[in-house]
């Protein structure tokens, strides 16, 4: 009888030894695997932070260069310190590109730059106002439109930029007030000064092949269209500016290919290049 109790005492002590095994094998078990995931976790974080941190670093690049650029502009740029009153110096304009024939000032925005022509089109898309290849590209005007802005539409068209050069913060323009933004274009033989009284979201329609540049058929409907807009916000008085000469300014919106933001402005004066002082080089 004692060895029988022995016997059972024994088994269930292997019993309760197999258990304590299991229990141990179970628990170590789940701790790797809650290491595991922690260690998974972890990584993910680290992957996420350097992605992060690469791209927080491509932007500082990206407005890195594009400040560059820009400083290289201005240091190139033969207008410093212009008044609104006094012509640019063509033969310094002229020596850094003969396509250069006119240059654009929005005081509002602080928007200066010149304009140029080239008898490719889309030259200027892609190359800046020295001719070098720069994906910013510079305002310019197509072969359609002559150069002494005569014609009953000139369209300049320039970038819309994510760091407000070139075309960027032209959807800005006269939202405080509109009909008294000015735009002024300076060619060799006068300063032209026109009153925006439109700034509106249009189709990507080629407007020279749509409405033509040279004829005031065109001109009435290209205006009827852009003043039955929906995004059309000028005022009354703007709208009544009576002008057989606008100037439109076009860009892509930033949003979606197929719309353009347009500003149209009707020209109120000229003055003579002899009323206005001449920048020195």
């Amino acid at each position: 009888m004692g060895r029988k109790k022995i016997g059972f005492a024994a088994r269930l002590t292997a019993a309760l030894a197999v258990l304590a095994a299991v229990s141990c094998l179970l628990a170590w078990g789940a701790e790797r695997i809650r290491v595991q995931r922690e260690y998974e976790s972890r990584q993910a974080e680290i992957l996420r932070q350097a992605r992060d941190a690469e791209r927080r670093e491509k932007e500082r690049t990206l407005q890195r260069a594009a400040k560059d650029a820009l400083a290289r502009e201005a240091a190139q740029n033969p207008l410093e310190g212009r008044t609104e009153n006094e012509m640019p110096d063509w033969d310094a304009l002229r020596q850094k590109n003969p396509d250069i024939y006119a240059w654009i000032s929005i005081p509002e925005i602080g928007l200066e730059y010149p304009v140029l022509q080239n008898e490719r089109d889309d030259y200027y898309l892609n190359h800046n106002s020295d001719g070098t290849e720069d994906a910013s590209g510079s305002i310019y005007s197509n072969s359609c439109n002559r150069k002494d802005f005569s014609d009953f539409n000139t369209i300049l068209y320039g970038h819309n930029m994510k760091d407000g050069s070139m075309f960027g913060s032209l959807s800005s323009i006269g939202q405080n007030q509109p009909g008294e933004s000015a735009i002024y274009i300076y060619i060799e033989e006068k300063k032209l000064k026109y009153i925006v009284y439109a700034v509106v979201e249009f189709s990507d329609v080629y407007l020279p092949d749509m409405y033509g540049v040279r004829s005031s058929q065109g001109l009435e409907s290209f205006l009827h269209a852009v003043e039955n807009s929906p995004s059309f916000y000028g005022s009354k008085e703007a709208q009544a500016v009576e002008a057989d000469r606008i100037l439109t300014l076009s860009t892509c919106t930033g949003r979606d290919g197929s719309r353009r933001c347009l500003v149209v402005a009707g020209l109120v004066q000229e003055y003579p290049a002899e009323a206005l002082a001449s920048v020195r080089p």
